[in-house]
């Protein structure tokens, strides 16, 4: 099944006329990166994929389901977002960045457990940056 699909997604960006039409199917598995100079969208595409602004038209899918039908928790536990450059006032570790996406399968108030840690840092090994589990994320180039 496709993890993530669009299908005539044209998504606005400000200052500048729509480009064409995206459809594309991402694989369970698959990485891809987006790769464009400054004010092309690239941002604002990320944002609409993990529906955080809505898409001028066209349709974002889910695991097969339409972005607009996926609860939000269930939404959490299938994509995550690591905006580039954090307005978080609390400096954090790559490791404790990585913990926030087991966050919604915790109850309120819940800690991460040991489990927990070891899927962020599989996670971390599978990307081959478990070196910099220690790092402040802010010391990172983005």
């Amino acid at each position: 099944m496709t993890a993530l699909a669009t299908r005539e997604l044209i998504i606005d960006i400000p200052g500048r006329r729509s480009g064409r039409p995206l459809s594309l199917g991402l694989e369970p598995g698959q990485v891809w990166g987006v790769l464009g100079p400054n004010g092309v969208g690239k941002s604002t595409l990320m944002h609409t994929l993990a529906g955080l602004r809505p898409a001028r038209s066209g349709e974002v899918r889910v695991g097969g389901q339409a972005l607009a039908g996926v609860k939000r928790k269930t939404l959490a536990q299938k994509l995550g977002l690591v905006f580039q450059d954090p307005l978080d006032g609390f400096p954090a570790t790559v490791l404790e960045t990585a913990l926030i996406g087991r966050h919604p399968w915790l109850r309120p108030w819940q800690m991460e457990s040991r489990a927990d840690r070891e899927l962020a840092e599989q996670a971390l090994t599978a990307l081959d940056v478990i070196h910099l589990r220690d790092r402040l994320v802010h010391t990172l180039s983005g």
